[in-house]
């Protein structure tokens, strides 16, 4: 029997709760995003630096390398996702002309001092993350009048001639016509990789996460990408509001859904996947919750689910398999103490630099008692 989303409508494999009651948290999910103090919460905003630049390592091709991120300021994303809370750190207006570019530019320092600083990770960057809290190739948050002066500002940065440039973006978005249009500029000018928000390929996943978009746009992302030249990167929810089913546990059907997303990405052609928890903070999710519609996962839940998607990579070489290690503190610590907690972050953290091949460690996830803990059947 396949498995089902907690909610979808009732009916569908048996599961769910009614029709009514899903309406009723997806209406007021609905009202939270639309509301006007909710939505003048965010925070004031400066368009003429970037938001954060950060520094970390990732794999590519099996290989340890650098990564710099640059957050980037602009105008929110069209699109409502159930879990997203990025639209806090955008704009309520349209990207000025000029922006990107000089946020870009104003990275040069940073950049540079990280280079010459002795604190530093070994592998030099190889990876510039261009992330925007909103789609790339939308006119509203990157005007496509900068296109060219966007280019030339990633050149000029102090990073190799080769560096992979990453940018995100929404299939609907991507295969418009001015979508495919700048795609084809930007895959020609730069070793460009394209992050796709794949999240769940869970029965009902889309419409329940008001994704705003179907598995088969996905699939013509997928292949729109890798045509230009191109890769592809997805991004991997743990922890969508799944109910349980088929003889199993919500937990493991986060798990399980969230290994065969993994798989359609690998399976459709995408170099890197990167699992991200759900967590709480954006209002919604808190809606749910207090419904009994969803219930934040736990460290070792992450922790069991990330093991198994590195075996992934033994089974594909060319496909790496990360881990969001963005404030994994944030992330329910359920049965462990404080101390192991700290332990199994900084294993997740090991996990998702080394990969599949480097890691060996088989540390059992215990309890404040010490004894085993299973949050997962």
């Amino acid at each position: 029997m396949p498995l089902g989303l907690h909610l979808t409508a009732a009916g569908n494999n048996g599961l769910g709760e009614s029709s009514s009651k899903v309406e009723r948290s997806r209406s007021s999910v609905r009202r939270l995003r639309s509301r006007d103090a909710e939505r003048s919460r965010r925070q004031q905003l400066r368009v003429d630096r970037p938001l954060a630049v950060s520094f970390d390592t990732e794999r590519a091709g099996g290989h340890e390398v650098g990564a710099a991120t640059l957050l980037l300021t602009g105008a929110e994303c069209p699109f409502t996702c159930l879990f997203c809370d990025l639209w806090q750190h955008t704009i309520l207006t349209r990207t000025p002309l000029g922006a990107i570019p000089q946020q870009i530019a104003a990275a040069t320092d940073e950049l540079g001092e990280w280079a010459r600083s002795s604190a530093q990770p070994s592998p030099p960057i190889a990876v510039l993350k261009l992330y925007n809290a909103s789609n790339f190739f939308d006119e509203r948050a990157v005007p496509e009048a900068d296109d060219a002066a966007v280019i030339e500002a990633v050149r000029s940065l102090p990073l190799p001639d080769d560096v992979l440039v990453v940018v995100e973006c929404h299939p609907k978005i991507l295969l418009s016509t001015s979508g495919r249009r700048r795609l084809e500029i930007y895959a020609s000018e730069l070793r460009l990789e394209v992050a796709l928000g794949l999240e769940s390929t869970a029965p009902g996943a889309m419409e329940a996460l008001m994704k705003g978009a179907t598995l088969e746009e996905f699939s013509c992302a997928f292949e729109l990408v890798i045509s230009a030249g191109a890769s592809v990167r997805a991004f991997v929810l743990f922890g969508v509001p799944i109910g349980a089913g088929a003889g199993l546990e919500p937990s493991d059907q986060q798990r399980q859904w969230s290994l065969e997303t993994l798989r359609w990405a690998r399976d459709h052609g995408a170099s890197c996947a990167s699992v991200i928890p759900v967590r709480p903070g954006n209002g919604a999710m808190e809606i749910l919750a207090a419904n009994g519609e969803w219930q934040a996962p736990t460290l070792a839940q992450l922790e069991m689910t990330f093991k198994q998607a590195l075996a992934l990579e033994r089974q594909a070489p060319r496909f790496d398999v990360h881990l969001d290690t963005w404030d994994l503190e944030a992330v329910e610590r359920g049965c462990l103490s404080e101390g192991e907690a700290d332990r199994t972050i900084e294993r997740l953290r090991r996990m998702s630099s080394l990969g599949a091949e480097e890691y060996s460690g088989a540390e059992d996830v215990v309890d404040q008692q010490g004894a085993p803990c299973e949050p997962m059947s």
